[in-house]
């Protein structure tokens, strides 16, 4: 927890971004597992009231100490807001929208929040509870778009999350109507592990190095082509996430690990992705 080493290994690095992964929203609701509320009798449900405290910390060091901007993901509802605790459904769509308006409002008076990316929701399809209802998601995300471009409309604001869209399509039409019927799109998440999709022999160093260039730059090209056909926006393609080893295998800590990930990033250079 060398809080002054990894910043400066993201100095060294120059980050443009860092993300931020609120998970059940526990960076703004408790402190050290225990519940700290403040008074606010007009903040829906259980939750009470916002405690900015350890978000703050966070967002400071990106923006004050390192000299990036948050990608900040909110990877689900707030327990105090869902029928049954962490990755459940909001009660209600519409006052979980104003939360995640309310907390970019708080920075906005804090900083110039020009450019800075929220991801709603984290992995949604990945999710059991949008499997019978796709809408719900697009109703979400619809909310906490909306809101959020009421504090700045150069927020960018995005989501859904694809995994390997061209080798396992079995969301393709989810896909296809949250481009129909998302309120607007700045970005459209990627998150790549390295294997995936791969089906050949792991020790064939080659064959694995190859299927990078599936996985970083014909995959983003496939996923670029089909947004194409349904949003004239030009959503932004994001790697919010990427493992070169999806197996987490040890050669990926040694030289042949090396030329493994600079090919990943070779094809992600070529394709202009962020990430």
């Amino acid at each position: 927890k060398n809080s002054s080493q990894i910043q400066q290994y993201h100095k060294d690095i120059n980050d443009d971004y860092i993300r931020i992964w609120v998970m059940n929203h526990s960076e703004i609701f408790y402190e050290d597992g225990e519940p700290v509320y403040l008074n606010d009798n007009n903040f829906p449900y259980d939750c009470v009231g916002y405690n900015f405290t350890k978000l703050d910390q966070y967002i400071d060091i990106i923006v004050n100490k390192i000299g990036a901007k948050p990608f900040i993901t909110f990877e689900s509802s707030p327990d105090c807001m869902s029928y049954s605790g962490r990755g459940s459904l909001p009660k209600n769509f519409t006052e979980f929208g104003s939360v995640l308006g309310n907390i970019m409002n708080h920075y906005n008076s804090m900083y110039n929040t020009d450019d800075w990316y929220v991801s709603v929701w984290n992995e949604p399809w990945n999710k059991t509870l949008f499997w019978d209802n796709e809408d719900n998601y697009i109703r979400i995300y619809n909310e906490v778009y909306n809101k959020i471009k009421m504090v700045n409309p150069n927020i960018k604001v995005g989501g859904f999350v694809l995994y390997y869209l061209q080798g396992d399509r079995y969301y393709e039409n989810e896909l296809v109507s949250f481009l129909q019927k998302a309120d607007g799109m700045d970005f459209v998440e990627l998150h790549h592990y390295g294997i995936s999709g791969f089906n050949g022999n792991v020790s064939d160093n080659d064959a694995l190095i190859n299927h990078t260039k599936r996985i970083y730059y014909d995959e983003t090209n496939y996923v670029t082509n089909f947004i194409k056909q349904y949003r004239s926006d030009n959503p932004q393609i994001v790697i919010g996430e990427m493992n070169v080893n999806g197996l987490h295998d040890v050669r990926s800590t040694e030289q042949f690990g090396a030329a493994w990930y600079a090919s990943a990033l070779n094809w992600l250079i070529r394709n202009k992705l962020m990430g």
